[in-house]
């Protein structure tokens, strides 16, 4: 049975391909990895990170529906600015 032992969600930015591929690798027999995308452009400095804290919101949702484990909550305003 897929994910017998437990889930994953994991969300990346939608630039790095390596860690989706790490967890998948790393896991544990019998866990599942659900992974997602994070959009995000450009370089990494705080007003970029800042500019794409709505894409967070929204992929995690949509991790959420994908039957995986999202705890705790993430939502854009509980990230201190």
């Amino acid at each position: 049975m897929y994910g017998w032992r437990g889930k994953i969600g994991l969300l990346v930015p939608s630039t790095n391909i390596p860690a989706e591929m790490d967890a998948h690798r790393l896991a544990p027999e019998g866990v599942s990895v659900t992974t997602g995308r994070v959009r995000f452009a450009g370089e990494v400095t705080v007003a970029t990170v800042r500019a794409h804290l709505d894409y967070l919101e929204e992929a995690v949702d949509l991790l959420a529906t994908a039957a995986s484990c999202v705890w705790p909550p993430i939502r854009a305003s509980s990230i201190p600015s």
